[in-house]
């Protein structure tokens, strides 16, 4: 056999051996450093899209999204739920381990006892955006064209709402201080919700989370972050064009917000993570290429992210780290060994065929 036989076989060889290490590498998770949460062994066990993320603690959380998925951490991994619904579920707000709601299109509410997700009545067949429980009778729900309903410890009723413009989500201060924003702002004084009275003159925007009575955020579309002070909602340059589909606060000097590079090409879309560290928000980079819909914080170490086709990242005090649904992760190992076995019988031809050459 000639040099450049033997060459060829040992490239393609190595080719092989690199390709085979390379997926092996792609299969496992990203191991933390000293200090930081180890990520290992937990991957997304579903391809839908997912819409909201809710942790009850470290080891306990939730999480929803299309054709009615539920995915449960455990503290250990993440896995499919039981779902009583096909409907797309948009949020969730957990209120503790054994009880929970997520509301989704078509007015769709389901309950968790602790045991199983189940349906439950509904006042509305309009489709339903955001849901903010204040505890185990006291919870807000709102959603398409100014829909609001309200849970009172034993049914969810329609409320009075000041707008027919759709709302995309609620947060309660407490039982008596919320707001709801969209492409109408709205504030709950404890008796009634009325249109917010300030000019917030921002395109529309998608989440609102209040820290208390007197802090408060809003994040959407063209980069808009809007800080609520007590007295009124004023603009923050974030210094971006990002579209912001979720914030969430630890405190008042910790949060995040989370979302998209905003362009016209959706392959060129890069998830943005902006952090407030109480005196600015920060660009702390894209963990993923996919989008994020939805941020929860169990503290400022540890936290969670989801989005598009199933992608799941999470803070570990450092660095967000992605995981994509094993299925792709599958998919993709096999894709690699293929091209190998290709290449390989390939190169064995050529070699076969220099070989009765000679």
């Amino acid at each position: 056999m000639g040099r450049s036989e033997l060459r060829l076989k040992s490239i393609f060889r190595a080719g092989l051996i690199a390709t085979i290490l390379l997926s092996l590498v792609c299969s496992n998770l990203a191991l933390a450093k000293p200090g930081q949460i180890e990520l290992s062994n937990w991957t997304s066990p579903t391809l839908s899209d997912l819409y909201s993320v809710f942790m009850v603690n470290s080891s306990e959380g939730w999480a929803v999204g299309g054709s009615g998925t539920i995915i449960h951490w455990n503290g250990t991994e993440w896995a499919n739920s039981i779902s009583p619904t096909s409907t797309t579920l948009i949020s969730l707000s957990m209120v503790g381990p054994d009880d929970g709601w997520a509301v989704g299109l078509n007015g769709t509410i389901i309950h968790w006892n602790g045991k199983l997700w189940q349906n439950v009545s509904s006042p509305t067949s309009s489709n339903l955006y955001a849901v903010c429980m204040v505890n185990a009778d006291d919870g807000w729900a709102v959603g398409h064209s100014g829909t609001v309903i309200h849970w009172d410890g034993i049914q969810w009723t329609n409320a009075t709402s000041p707008t027919n413009l759709t709302l995309y989500s609620v947060s309660m201060a407490n039982a008596d201080d919320g707001w709801a924003v969209g492409l109408d702002w709205i504030h709950w004084n404890g008796t009634s919700w009325n249109e917010y009275a300030g000019a917030v003159m921002v395109p529309q925007t998608y989440s609102v989370y209040m820290v208390d009575m007197n802090d408060g955020w809003a994040v959407g579309e063209l980069g808009t972050i809007i800080h609520w002070n007590g007295t009124q909602w004023t603009e923050v340059e974030s210094g971006t064009m990002y579209v912001f589909y979720s914030v969430f606060m630890t405190s008042t000097d910790d949060g995040w917000a989370v979302g998209t590079w905003g362009t016209l090409i959706p392959q060129n879309y890069t998830t943005v993570a902006l952090h407030w560290d109480g005196t600015q928000w920060t660009y702390a980079g894209g963990p993923t290429r996919m989008p994020l819909n939805s941020v929860y914080m169990v503290n400022s170490n540890d936290g969670w992210a989801v989005g598009a086709l199933g992608t799941i990242v999470r803070w570990n005090g450092v660095q967000w780290v992605p995981e994509y649904p094993e299925t792709i992760q599958i998919a993709f190992i096999l894709g690699l060994t293929i091209i190998a076995v290709v290449l390989t019988k390939t190169a064995l031809k050529r070699l076969k065929s220099s070989q009765h050459r000679h």
